[in-house]
């Protein structure tokens, strides 16, 4: 049989193919996926959501590009399209720090699997917007979590079968709303990242995570193929001298804690405010800005234990006018109990302006020479005799996110974006100490029974002076004077 040159064109594309399937980077012909990386594939279809906590160049963000690459083209080996899916065509969507991470990253690695046309790109300007693979039809949307709201927005308009996060999103939120729309049709979530940041909310999520609706695999630098020997050896090497948290989470894919974490937040710090009433006493703390974010935390206190609790922690940003500050701000207090209101000192013209509306702000005493006895002390009281309330979430990741610098003693990296931890042990600090709130007053039915016993009491009591002296004439002792 004497073969063509169509043929042989033909039998050429069937084996570039058949390598497409089994290859896991197409950069390196013949390269297969680790143990680590096979355990992945092998649980993807029967887990649906999948978190890779991964040390750098662990070869996490290849694997999002392999498994996104086998769903647009629908050949995955061993794989079965889900019924719930339905014959459609599929979407599903890409999601990176920022956009420019989306596209020279995370699609570059996606289209090296594809031969030239086979995907349909589509921009916005210079922006890409999404992918389409020809012969399916499947789609692949391109999103950024740089702004954790408005990822959530975009995740909301869009029916997904899949979705792949690559670096850790800064809102639990995010997560969540991922989880929503994914459930009612069967869908996967991939995620990979490298835990340098504490967020105490997602390590919570993604370590109660079980299957099949949830599992977390470690993946470690060292175990990636592409080092050698000496390789390894010099990137420990470079690696010497560093805190070992840092080095644990860049090598072994470890959450980032322990020697340049500021904060250590117990899990006994999450608790319910049973009873929770807007006439519990309220504190107000504030630490105000104009041209970035004021940051304000509420605190609140049990009447029955004097346990004090977080119920509200925000940011309010895009006002520029005092006044107009004040009143946004105070206008999110309505309906609240607020004994005191505590702010940063060295903000006068909020403490100024507040003062002309109406509103006297409280502030901590000696803060720039007391501030790491205000920290210590809000530490020593998460847990004890301070709690979060279960929507809170905002502070917590603040103060799980703050560490310490390698170069500069005593000094917390990018220490004046945290404006919410600020406000925060202001806010504690001024706490009202040794005093309960007044007991509220007796259901109806029991002051109406105590006025009743009252004027029956005052009824049958003598009306005069001459009226009391009968009363008591047969009581008297009558003293005979001895001279």
């Amino acid at each position: 049989m004497t073969l063509t040159h169509d043929d042989i064109l033909a039998a050429a594309k069937r084996l570039r193919l058949l390598e497409r399937r089994e290859v896991f980077d197409p950069l390196r012909p013949g390269s297969r996926p680790t143990p680590f990386q096979g355990t992945i594939i092998e649980d993807f279809g029967s887990i649906r959501a999948q978190y890779a906590i991964a040390g750098n160049r662990s070869g996490k963000t290849q694997m999002g590009a392999r498994l996104m690459a086998w769903m647009l083209a629908e050949d995955k080996p061993g794989w079965t399209r889900p019924a719930a899916w339905g014959p459609g065509t599929l979407q599903f969507m890409m999601v990176g720090r920022v956009s420019k991470q989306v596209e020279e990253v995370l699609y570059r690695k996606v289209r090296a699997f594809f031969d030239e046309g086979e995907l349909h790109e589509f921009r916005v300007g210079n922006a890409l917007q999404k992918v389409v693979h020809r012969k399916t039809g499947n789609s692949l949307l391109c999103a950024s979590h740089h702004n954790a709201s408005e990822a959530r927005e975009k995740v909301q308009a869009y029916e997904l079968h899949g979705l792949w996060i690559d670096e850790m999103p800064s809102d639990v939120r995010l997560l969540d709303e991922i989880d929503a729309r994914l459930q009612d049709r069967h869908g996967f979530l991939f995620c990979s990242f490298t835990p340098l940041v504490r967020n105490l909310e997602i390590k919570r999520k993604v370590e109660a995570l079980r299957p099949p609706l949830g599992k977390h695999y470690k993946m470690r630098m060292l175990d990636n193929p592409i080092y050698s020997e000496q390789d390894k050896q010099d990137i420990l090497q470079k690696m010497e001298g560093m805190p070992e948290a840092y080095k644990r989470c860049r090598l072994e894919g470890d959450w980032m804690e322990g020697d340049s974490t500021v904060y250590s937040i117990p899990e006994s710090a999450w608790k319910d405010p049973i009873d929770y009433s807007p006439s519990w006493r309220h504190v107000e703390a504030a630490d105000p800005a104009l041209q970035s974010k004021h940051g304000q935390v509420v605190f609140a206190e049990c009447p029955k234990t004097g346990h004090w609790w977080v119920v509200r922690d925000e940011y309010i940003e895009g006002i520029y006018v005092p006044e107009d500050l004040v009143t946004a701000v105070t206008s999110k207090l309505k309906g609240l109990t607020i004994v005191r209101r505590v702010c940063d000192p060295a903000s006068t013209w909020y403490i100024g302006q507040a003062s002309k509306m109406g509103f006297t702000y409280s502030t901590p005493w000696d803060k720039n020479n007391r501030r790491p006895e205000m920290m210590k002390n809000l530490q020593a009281a998460l847990g004890v005799s301070l709690f979060f309330a279960p929507w809170i979430e905002r502070l917590p990741h603040e103060l799980g996110s703050m560490h310490w610098s390698e170069t500069a003693e005593a000094k917390i990296v990018n220490q004046h974006a945290y404006h919410l931890h600020d406000a925060a042990i202001y806010g504690f600090d001024c706490l009202p100490r040794g005093e309960r709130a007044p007991a509220p007053p007796p259901e109806l039915h029991v002051r109406l029974r105590q006025q009743i016993e009252k004027d029956r009491k005052a009824a049958a009591a003598p009306k005069t002076v001459a009226g009391m002296n009968r009363l008591l004439r047969p009581f008297r002792i009558t003293r005979r004077r001895v001279w």
